[in-house]
């Protein structure tokens, strides 16, 4: 409980900071284009993420498979 109530506390000013400065402080037009780069970026490095996990994954199942052998008949 004390983690979370230092959580909120630390992190409930500057996020609401986050909200009311830049709308005194810039434009409309100058927000908007700030906001769509920042979430193209992210998007970008959510699919590398997403990429590199996937090769990650797939490599270790390959390099379990050929740590295992081909299967045995019965």
């Amino acid at each position: 409980m004390t983690a979370f109530a230092f959580y909120a506390f630390a992190s409930g000013g500057p996020s609401i900071l986050e909200w009311i400065y830049p709308n005194e402080l810039f434009p409309t037009e100058v927000r908007a284009t700030a906001v769509g780069v920042a979430v193209g970026i992210s998007r970008i490095g959510l699919m590398e993420g997403a990429i590199r996990s996937g090769r990650r994954a797939a490599g270790r199942i390959i390099r379990a498979a050929h740590r295992e052998g081909p299967p045995r008949r019965r």
